[in-house]
């Protein structure tokens, strides 16, 4: 897949799922949305609400940044993801 340039203001929408292996429990964050910006540069519009449902579920704040940043790229290189990602960060027990 080729990396391309995207327009100003192009926007990329994200739902993310995540199961804290401590929990088991999925937690939906939704509302994710990714705009093109200058230079290249992503802006990140996010309702963090679930972000405290999350670290109480225990997942660590650098966790939820890592997610955060992933997707960021993901989104810079043009991806529309609405799959559930959690097993990227937690792997699958292997």
């Amino acid at each position: 897949m080729r990396d391309k340039a995207m327009p100003l203001g192009k926007k990329f929408k994200v739902r993310l799922t995540i199961t804290p292996e401590e929990t088991g429990t999925p937690v939906d964050m939704l509302g994710f949305t990714f705009t093109s910006g200058r230079n290249g540069r992503m802006e990140l519009d996010t309702e963090y609400n679930n972000i405290p449902k999350l670290a109480d579920d225990g997942l660590d704040s650098l966790s939820i940044l890592v997610i955060l940043k992933t997707l960021e790229m993901w989104a810079q290189k043009g991806y529309e993801l609405f799959q559930p990602i959690a097993q990227r960060f937690h792997g699958d027990g292997r």
